[in-house]
């Protein structure tokens, strides 16, 4: 063989490297994509459930948050706060996640649940006149989808069911 055939054997052996490294590389970019979209989904999953466990960790901040479902403007300036920050917490996670699923980096399933929770949400008189005082802090996108759940919310007319809430004895 010649110095020039094993020039060319080499170039070509080399070629060939470098479209393997290629592949590689084209596998563990998209296996590092696929990691950090469910991280991202993980950790506004685990926002959502420390906001729910604040919730559920003390009576008195229940029995707030019920008030303020039935009429926000109702509560004092002080509770008003309160549960205006809680309001913008969840919506807060929520955002995140409906722009994660609009951008592809969540999965359905996954959004789907969020938004049957922003829905029943959107259903609380409560939290529409918090969310009609308060839009501002949130993306347009995400702002007039929940205005959508809203007006949905309004024009079906079915109230807001705490979980569990139908099986609740309120004579106490």
């Amino acid at each position: 063989m010649s110095i020039i055939e094993l020039g060319a054997l080499g170039e070509f052996l080399g070629s060939i490297g470098v479209i393997a490294t290629l592949i590689y590389l084209a596998i563990q970019i998209r296996q590092s994509s696929a990691a950090t979209r469910a991280q991202a989904v993980q950790s506004t999953s685990d926002a959502m459930i420390q906001i729910s466990l604040a919730q559920t960790s003390d009576e008195p901040w229940a029995d707030l948050f019920g008030r303020a479902g039935t009429d926000y403007y109702a509560l004092s300036a002080h509770e008003r706060n309160r549960v205006g920050w809680f309001w913008f917490a969840l919506m807060r996670g929520e955002e995140t996640l409906f722009h994660l699923y609009v951008d592809g980096n969540a999965p359905a399933t996954t959004w789907e649940a969020h938004e049957g929770a922003i829905r029943q949400n959107a259903k609380s008189v409560g939290f529409r006149q918090w969310w009609r005082e308060n839009p501002y802090p949130f993306t347009r996108p995400f702002s007039m989808f929940v205005d959508d759940l809203l007006e949905q919310a309004e024009q079906e007319g079915e109230p807001y069911k705490w979980f569990g809430s139908d099986r609740l004895d309120n004579s106490e």
